[in-house]
């Protein structure tokens, strides 16, 4: 089975990627699915929660990934980084 990734972390990218997720969707099949991913800014309250649009438009999600965005110094990004690629 071919698996494809498609990765959403804030509303101004799914904006623009919610389109291609609906149409590679409609190939799924036997040989390949579209796996969503959704982090960052989605699944943190303070920005809005915006995981909830992706669910009220109904598509699928497939895996959540939590990811600090507490960010303040270039030190505070490259330790949130490095514990995501954890």
């Amino acid at each position: 089975m071919i698996k494809l990734a498609v990765v959403t972390a804030t509303r101004a990218e799914y904006g623009l990627l919610r389109p291609v997720i609906n149409e590679l969707r409609k190939y799924e099949n036997k040989t390949l699915q579209v796996v969503l991913i959704v982090s960052g800014t989605h699944l943190i309250k303070d920005y809005g929660n915006t995981i909830s649009e992706i669910e009220s438009d109904g598509i699928r999600i497939d895996y959540k990934v939590r990811i600090p965005v507490n960010s303040i110094t270039e030190y505070d990004i490259s330790k949130n980084q490095a514990n995501a690629l954890v």
